[in-house]
């Protein structure tokens, strides 16, 4: 009985240091977050949502991108892969270029004037 119930405390400590990690590495990855959107599938309303955020990179930071295919959740997560959209002075800079978030038929298109990125349709849709 006794090696059964430290089997089970050390089960229970092992899911809780893994989701103490995960919480923390989804934490630290959206701290510098500038811009979220949800937009409409041919399947679902708001099915896809993007993540606009920093990370640093020398003396700049890299402006990035996360698609994610339905909410996000602790246990499951679908996403298309991290896109890198540009390079800012400083988060206040990647604000202005970066956060504005347009959907349309033909895609999702990430930032302002010169600076913009478009991830079309077809490449959302890749997941079907």
């Amino acid at each position: 009985m006794k090696k059964l119930l430290l089997i089970l405390l050390i089960a229970v400590c092992g899911i809780s240091l893994v989701v103490n990690l995960k919480t923390l590495t989804v934490a630290s990855q959206y701290s510098h977050l500038i811009a979220v959107s949800w937009g409409d599938s041919k399947y679902a309303p708001a099915l896809y949502g993007a993540y606009v955020f920093t990370e640093p990179k020398d003396n700049a930071r890299l402006v990035r991108a996360t698609i994610y295919i339905d909410r996000p959740s602790f246990w499951i997560s679908e996403q298309h892969q991290t896109i890198d959209l540009g390079l800012a002075k400083d988060d206040a800079e990647a604000v202005a270029r970066w956060s504005k978030i347009n959907w349309s038929d033909e895609g999702v298109q990430f930032g302002h004037d010169q600076h913009t990125v478009l991830i079309k349709r077809t490449d959302l849709e890749s997941h079907r």
